[in-house]
């Protein structure tokens, strides 16, 4: 069985709000770091089973977010290369 989750990231207001929202919908513990490295150590080693993460409006982020944006855009890039348990799409 696949699991889904939807990550709809429109409207967040800071990297901050980005990431802690991030961790609460991915499942990840609350001793993940605010930041890409630990997003990308924490979804790499959290999954065990089949996932397909739907990113969405990431590219609706704020002006000011739009490093971060590029950082968790590349972290999932890079997880669904890496991770064969890991599918990531990403939807406008």
């Amino acid at each position: 069985m696949v699991k889904k989750i939807v990550l709809d990231l429109q409207g967040l207001p800071s990297e901050r709000a980005l990431y802690e929202y991030l961790r609460e919908r991915l499942g990840i513990p609350e001793y993940h770091g605010h930041n890409a490295s630990a997003l990308w150590d924490a979804v790499y080693l959290w999954f065990e089973q089949p996932t397909v993460i739907e990113v969405e409006n990431l590219d609706k982020l704020p002006a000011p977010m739009k490093t971060a944006g590029d950082r968790v855009r590349s972290v999932f890039q890079r997880l669904d290369q890496e991770d064969p348990s890991l599918r990531v799409v990403f939807r406008p």
